[in-house]
């Protein structure tokens, strides 16, 4: 019943960050998180018994209210409810997803953004828009095996900005407004979380250490031997050792082996080789040679040989405390980067993330943020509902094992999310009928939307209009001697 309270109490204070329209907004909170799963899109919700009004209080909670909502104020009561073992390490994990509006002519600033295409020969991109998540990972060991995370932060990302500095400019962010200069911040990202101004951002802060996927391409250097220092410039980087060749590799500092067993339940054979204090290259506004990487290499096999990854996996660990996080807990952080994706997929399809489509930016970047609160609110209440699988999911084998589990997991929250309802009041006040709305008057002629063009990064080249006709004779060069 702790828990109960727990999520009482953030309900309320998430009510109270609701400026204007908060009975009707928390009355689509309520429906989102226990009847998205059975909409397609964001009008069915007005269908849930927990949504007591009409279906154009939707619109006009969203127009009208959510753009006053106190968003930090909001993700800073959903750090404080859901970190609930308050240990000395924060761990973020931080991706980017599309939103696609490739029809919606009238949305400002769409641009070709990546999305993953399963058609073979089809270029992997789309025309919409891109949000960047930063996600709390939880302390709760069977939290994390049914892949729940914490959204804390959802921004969309601009058509001249890039999604990886966006995201760790909301870590940076999250360090100051959720007073976490104390505790040894850990981010976890993707391969394009390894450049230059990321890693920039992380040098700025004493306690933020940064875990990213190398590039089987890239190179990494060891730092030049100042015992044979030549005359001139001081030589700063040593031999390079290109991730993709063998032959050029060192030996490590340290190489690890343990038996680990994964997710599903497999165990596996673990080598991780460890190169400390190794050099990327930088520029003259952030000199690489300033902040070393632990450079770490995990290959796993099972016991009949067969490997885990189809070529080793390289991880790159930056930051002035890195020398805090064992080799296993690297690998271990690394593996749940991949919950970010449960999260994106849960949350397009039962959370409608996506299914908005409106021609107003704010507002669509709103419902972003409202979909993420509801999430949290799944989070809160997983341990307080009936994990009852369909029928055809009694026999499987993750079920079987589960049986013993009190978590459940997301899809089986949101099923079971009503039984939670039930039980604790909702803050928002009963529904009042005020009237028939007169509507437009006789004759109103709305004006029409803007048409906005696609916004392309690369700039096309200028033709000159009197461009001069090359002669059709062919002049041959001779050879010219040396």
């Amino acid at each position: 019943m702790l828990a109960l309270r727990n999520l009482s109490t953030l309900r309320q204070s998430i009510y109270n960050n609701f400026p204007t329209r908060r009975d009707a907004n928390m009355n689509l909170l309520d429906a989102l998180s226990s009847y998205g799963h059975r909409c397609k899109n964001p009008i069915e919700l007005s269908e849930s018994p927990y949504f007591e009004r009409a279906y154009s209080s939707i619109t006009d909670g969203i127009a009208d209210g959510l753009g006053a909502a106190k968003w930090d104020a909001i993700m800073t009561s959903i750090y404080r409810h859901a970190n609930e073992e308050k240990q000395d390490r924060v761990v973020f994990i931080t991706d980017t997803t599309p939103q696609p509006r490739a029809n919606a002519k009238c949305v400002e600033d769409r641009h070709v953004t990546y999305s993953p295409n399963p058609a073979p020969g089809n270029k992997p991109i789309t025309v919409g828009h891109e949000f960047s998540t930063l996600s709390l990972l939880p302390d709760d060991h069977e939290a994390q095996e049914k892949h729940w995370l914490v959204p804390l932060d959802t921004k969309r990302v601009k058509s001249g900005e890039k999604g990886n500095e966006v995201g760790m400019e909301q870590i940076s962010s999250c360090i100051a407004s959720l007073s976490l200069s104390e505790k040894l911040v850990i981010s976890v990202a993707d391969s394009k979380y390894g450049t230059e101004n990321c890693r920039k951002l992380v040098a700025q802060h004493k306690n933020w250490v940064h875990l990213f996927r190398f590039n089987s391409t890239r190179n990494v250097y060891a730092k030049a031997d100042a015992s044979n220092k030549p005359s001139g410039h001081t030589k700063r980087y040593g031999q390079a050792m290109k991730l993709n060749n063998s032959a050029t590799h060192t030996e490590p500092d340290e190489t690890v082996k343990q038996v680990i067993t994964t997710r599903s339940g497999k165990a596996y054979h673990f080598e991780i080789k460890i190169w400390r204090e190794q050099l990327l290259r930088g520029s003259k506004h952030f000199k690489g040679y300033e902040h070393p990487v632990t450079l770490i290499q995990i290959s796993a096999v099972d016991d009949q040989g067969k490997t885990l990854y189809k070529k080793p996996l390289w991880v790159g660990v930056v930051g002035k405390r890195r020398h805090e996080i064992t080799a296993i807990e690297v690998y271990r952080y690394y593996a749940s980067r991949y919950d970010i994706e449960h999260y994106f997929r849960f949350g397009k399809d039962k959370l409608l993330f996506d299914k908005y489509q409106t021609p107003d930016v704010a507002h669509e970047e709103d419902w972003w943020r409202l979909t993420a609160v509801a999430y949290s609110q799944l989070y809160m209440a997983r341990k307080h509902v009936p994990v009852l699988p369909k029928t055809w999911e009694r026999y499987l084998p993750s079920f079987q094992q589960d049986k013993k589990s009190i978590t459940a997991t997301p899809s089986q929250t949101q099923r079971g999310f009503y039984t939670v309802l039930d039980t604790i009041a909702t803050p928002a006040k009963p529904c009042k009928p005020r009237g028939n709305p007169q509507g437009r008057a006789k004759g109103d002629i709305q004006d029409k939307r803007t048409r906005h063009p696609v916004v392309f990064q690369t700039k096309k080249t200028e033709t000159p209009k009197n461009k001069p006709i090359k002669d059709s004779d062919k002049v041959v060069k001779n050879s010219e001697p040396k």
